[in-house]
């Protein structure tokens, strides 16, 4: 079975401890204080009156608005204001992801959310994280030359963590992947110059930790386009032990949870089944007992 076993838990916590152990924030993990993608797609349809009956799906939603006024630019001018108003999550709330994941001993955080979430909790955890931006298009690559390329030996420490957004970010709109012409040349870039679209550190961060997914859903976008077009380019090698946070939709059968399973397995990915903030908040007390309350190596 996929569904997480004790074993899966000592191992996943020897990997925090090592700093072998990535993690991928997906919208999920901001919920409650962000809008998910389908309640921010019907309010966009609703003001911009979307004529179709897909009025939940993001991506289809802000393409039409791309289309409508002629610039792609617009959409995520639009999206980016909403999510700028709605400030930061609780960071005092015992199993807020963020601030949990900042506890441990990592070098590498990837998110496809645009927010700086990560980085405020790293900061506020007493690090100095720095950002990296995926460089999937011209525009990236000119705004925001890689922190990799900018003096020669840098390498991420516990201290001083990497937030790789693989997705774009707020404070470059231009950077966002959203609309689905957004996507279509995001995978392009990755298949024609993948080496040069995601660095080597990252990489590394993917191929040789256990991986841990908070706040994906198994037909998300943002997860597809992981499994599609990054872990397919990553070379395997002996993959480790990983773990997807799942929420099953309401009113599902044991049928759908067993194929989910059977489907995470076929990606040698344990699932846990549970909110974001439960699977922190679980995973934070057993990092208690496994170091028996001592700080950060």
């Amino acid at each position: 079975m996929a569904t997480i076993r004790e074993q899966d838990w000592q191992i996943l916590l020897r990997r925090l401890h090592e700093g072998k152990c990535t993690p991928f924030f997906g919208a999920g993990a901001s919920h409650g204080t962000l809008p998910r993608g389908p309640e921010l797609a019907r309010q966009l349809a609703t003001e911009y009156h979307y004529p179709l009956d897909d009025a939940e799906d993001l991506i289809r939603v802000t393409q039409f608005l791309a289309v409508s006024y002629r610039e792609g630019m617009f959409s995520k001018d639009e999206v980016a204001k909403r999510l700028s108003e709605l400030g930061y999550p609780d960071f005092s709330r015992n199993g807020e992801p963020h601030k949990v994941f900042a506890e441990f001993p990592l070098p590498i955080y990837i998110t496809t959310n645009y927010d700086d979430f990560l980085m405020e909790a790293l900061r506020r955890k007493g690090k100095a994280p720095r950002r990296e931006t995926c460089a999937w298009n011209d525009t990236v690559r000119r705004k925001r030359p890689s922190i990799f390329a900018q003096g020669a030996g840098f390498q991420p420490q516990p201290r001083t963590p990497v937030v790789f957004h693989l997705h774009g970010c707020l404070d470059l709109k231009e950077s966002m992947v959203l609309t689905e012409e957004d996507y279509f040349d995001f995978l392009l870039g990755l298949s024609e110059d993948f080496h040069a679209v995601v660095p080597a550190a990252i990489q590394e961060a993917i191929a040789e930790a256990s991986l841990i997914f908070i706040g994906y859903g198994l037909h998300d976008w943002p997860f597809r386009v992981i499994h599609r077009g990054l872990m397919k380019k990553v070379v395997q090698g002996n993959r480790r032990v990983s773990v997807t946070v799942q929420v099953l939709p309401g009113g599902s059968s044991e049928a759908v949870q067993d194929y989910m399973e059977k489907y995470f397995e076929t990606m040698n990915v344990a699932v846990y089944w549970g909110t974001a903030d439960q699977f922190a908040e679980e995973l934070y007390g057993r990092w208690k007992v496994y170091t028996n309350g001592q700080p950060d190596p």
